[in-house]
């Protein structure tokens, strides 16, 4: 799925923002003013999600919700502090950016202090676009959204297919064909500061049932070896646990018997990366694995990306951290590269984008 993307790199900027539809962008600077005293913790919003979510990644405000003024938007010989930071606030938000920014044009100048996404059950794309999954991108504001989102089933009639009714919440239901896939989006907003926007039925309706008080096995429990390789304090990041019941299906799984990543590992744990801006044009990802051997080449895991053109300005640097947990360092200075780094991280994540 990949084979287009390097033999056509120079298009991946634009390609890449396209099709991850992030219709948003942060502005950490002038949301310093905002206020994060009603985040809610990571280990809260864990215990809302799904008990077989298998990859979460995470924002940490405050920021500004803003819209977009170019999807190529990276300027200049280097990537600046500011186009890093929103780059990852905003890669939890995938699914915020639903007709065109229906949604996003109401929120434009909210802050957010928290943003997660959740997913599972990644699967593969007819053609173009990104690949299907299920799951949620949730937004946490610091503002009351009561009079921003009162009409909004109201005003998008004439746009949703339809309206569920979960937990005595209103959810007004979309369809949209993107490439040769049609997304089905429900747009949840389960209090003043919250909007969930999820891709499929019954992901949102056990998270809502959790929002409101269900009890469950939380989602990536606290005993995966994952979470020793993750600063779950860093402005941006990610984990993925592998789910070996669904790696038939899911061409993003190291585990699958084709990947589109090329590279297979039938011992394959998971991934975690992290980015921490004022820290550095660095971002790391740790790859585990119960195959001790893959520390012999670490470049050629998973997470090694030497073998393609464009990583030529990423400088990866590979260390093995414990037998069968690789870890690469990569320098996100250059805007080729760095558009790069996110298409490849984010088919690390399930997302997978055939250009």
């Amino acid at each position: 799925m990949l084979q287009g993307f390097r033999k056509n790199s120079a298009s991946v900027g634009s390609s890449l923002i396209t099709a991850l539809a992030v219709m948003l962008a942060g502005s950490s600077l002038a949301a310093q003013k905002a206020s994060s005293a009603d985040e809610p913790s990571v280990e809260q919003v864990l215990s809302w999600l799904p008990a077989d979510t298998e990859m979460v990644t995470v924002s940490h405000g405050p920021f500004l919700f803003q819209a977009v003024k170019d999807s190529q938007n990276t300027q200049g010989p280097a990537v600046s502090d500011q186009e890093l930071t929103q780059t990852f606030e905003t890669l939890p938000l995938n699914l915020f950016g639903i007709k065109k920014g229906l949604l996003t044009q109401r929120l434009i100048g909210k802050h957010i202090v928290l943003a997660v996404e959740g997913g599972r059950h990644f699967r593969p794309q007819t053609g173009l676009g990104m690949m299907l999954y299920e799951g949620c991108s949730i937004a946490f504001f610091s503002e009351d959204l009561t009079e921003a989102m009162r009409t909004f089933p109201q005003d998008t009639q004439s746009s949703y297919q339809r309206i569920e009714k979960i937990q005595d919440l209103q959810i007004p239901v979309f369809e949209e064909r993107l490439e040769e896939d049609t997304w089905t989006t429900f747009v949840a907003i389960p209090d003043r500061h919250t909007i969930i926007v999820a891709s499929n039925l019954d992901y949102l309706t056990e998270l809502l049932a959790r929002f409101h008080g269900k009890k469950g096995i939380r989602a990536l429990p606290p005993n995966l070896p994952e979470w020793k390789y993750v600063d779950t304090k860093a402005r941006f990041w990610g984990l993925r646990h592998y789910d070996r019941t669904q790696a038939h299906f899911d061409p993003s799984s190291p585990l699958a018997a084709y990947t589109a990543l090329s590279f297979h590992d039938d011992q394959a744990i998971g991934v975690t990366t992290v980015f921490n801006s004022g820290k550095g044009h660095t971002a790391i990802v740790t790859y585990l694995s119960a195959d001790p051997s893959l520390a012999k080449n670490p470049a050629a895991t998973l997470i090694g990306m030497d073998e393609y053109p464009d990583a030529k300005g990423l400088n990866p640097k590979y260390m093995e951290l414990a037998p069968g947990v690789v870890q690469g360092s990569y320098s996100l200075e250059h805007p080729d590269s760095f558009s790069f780094f996110v298409f490849i991280l984010m088919a690390i994540l399930g997302h997978v984008i055939n250009v």
